[in-house]
């Protein structure tokens, strides 16, 4: 079964929802088990750090370009949905996910707000961590398409500044996930 809070009830970032992902693999997490990393070493190494980050200048801006971009997707696309939290309890391991919204029934968005270098290298390639960001949503929502949305009103192009970028579940990933939390 899978359980959405939205994000009236959790707001990602706060202290509740940092303290509920510390129990959970997520999304974040899914590149370090597809390296090899068991669950429970993933888990423990989550709640030894869960304080150490407080951010930076690029965190901080991609959290304010992010509602943003959510808007541009909003008005040109189709209406977003704001999640705080999935849970999906399709194994006995914690497994969730925070995707930046949910659209209609089939669909969710993530958004990566990048400096121009970086933005401009993952329009052309996905790096290995989005890859399994996104692929671990699938796992956990269930949903059949993800709208990666790269954003940096800098570049002066708009056809460069603003680039969605279709996804869909990837079968070996998907079955690799499996296969680690044992389903």
């Amino acid at each position: 079964m899978i359980t959405i809070i939205l994000e009236e009830q959790l707001k990602q970032g706060t202290a509740e929802w940092h303290d509920l992902r510390n129990h959970f693999l997520t999304g974040t997490d899914a590149i370090k088990l597809l390296r090899g990393y068991t669950p429970q070493q993933i888990l423990q190494a989550k709640i030894k750090e869960s304080n150490s980050f407080k951010g930076n200048y690029w965190t901080n801006r991609g959290h304010l370009l992010e509602d943003e971009s959510k808007d541009i997707y909003s008005q040109v696309y189709s209406p977003i949905t704001n999640a705080g939290f999935i849970i999906n309890d399709k194994t006995s391991q914690n497994i969730g996910y925070s995707p930046d919204g949910l659209v209609g029934d089939d669909g969710f968005v993530e958004c990566k707000c990048f400096g121009e270098k970086h933005h401009l290298q993952v329009a052309k390639t996905l790096s290995p961590e989005i890859i399994a960001q996104t692929q671990w949503g699938f796992f956990i929502t269930e949903r059949d398409w993800c709208d990666l949305l790269l954003y940096n009103p800098d570049i002066e192009d708009n056809n460069l500044a603003y680039i969605v970028k279709r996804l869909s579940p990837i079968p070996e990933i998907q079955e690799k996930f499996k296969k680690l939390l044992d389903l």
